[in-house]
């Protein structure tokens, strides 16, 4: 592929091959050496699936003259690939995930200019699922749809297969048993159909979400509902 040549083929939102190498290098430096349920290859589907969920939008999604629809795209992909930099459950310093933050801006001001690296660094500061005062759409706004996109496709790499054995995955990483996993699922994941936004996600996720109601169904069978319970009331749950 030629660096003039597009990373997709929607006359829309498109960015070169050279942009997206030069933000995938940027990305990387911040992930790299993660557990499987947080390294390159889930910032690799998030930012496929916040590709497609973009590319089936219409074009001026973003209603301001700053914002072209090149300028969309590059935020998407920057903020998908990059958006587990600061994750609580990597970086549980203030100090340090405000470093990381303006290491980001810096280094992405360089591909995307200043308006686009801002905007990432707001998006990936406000998507978190326990966060419990993350800027609303409005509040984001005129770029707050960007973030909306890229959230619904975290969210939709954490549901189905992919988030049951992601799931596992950050529960054997960090040393807690399967019993804790489980947990996780009533917590979070078998919640997250009705916190997306768009609708495209939504369409996605009745299927993802049907799988995972009933893999708990067989796990409850074959672990036995009492052990679970109890599991839950020793972590303090219960």
């Amino acid at each position: 592929m030629n660096e003039d040549d597009s990373v997709n083929t929607d006359s829309r939102y498109i960015i070169s091959e050279k942009q997206y190498k030069e933000i995938m290098y940027i990305a990387t430096d911040y992930i790299i050496g993660r557990d499987s349920s947080h390294d390159v290859q889930h910032a690799l589907r998030v930012c496929s699936q916040a590709t497609k969920i973009i590319q089936s939008m219409r074009s001026g999604i973003v209603e301001d003259d700053a914002w072209s629809d090149e300028l969309c795209m590059l935020v998407v992909v920057s903020a998908s690939l990059i958006h587990d930099a600061i994750d609580h459950k990597y970086v549980d310093c203030e100090e340090k995930k405000q470093s990381v933050l303006e290491s980001i801006k810096v280094r992405l001001s360089k591909v995307i200019g200043n308006i686009g690296a801002d905007a990432v660094a707001l998006i990936i500061t406000n998507m978190s699922f326990s966060q419990k005062k993350a800027l609303t759409t409005q509040e984001l706004a005129p770029f707050g749809v960007l973030r909306d996109i890229v959230r619904d496709a975290d969210r939709l790499d954490a549901m189905g297969a992919v988030g049951i054995a992601r799931c596992f995955a950050y529960t054997a990483a960090s040393g807690q048993s399967f019993y804790e996993a489980r947990a996780h699922f009533s917590e979070k994941l078998l919640t997250l159909h009705e916190t997306l936004v768009t609708p495209q996600a939504r369409a996605i996720a009745t299927e993802l979400h049907d799988h995972m109601v009933e893999f708990v169904r067989w796990f409850d069978q074959e672990t036995g509902t009492d052990n679970v319970e109890r599991w839950n009331q020793s972590c303090g749950k219960g």
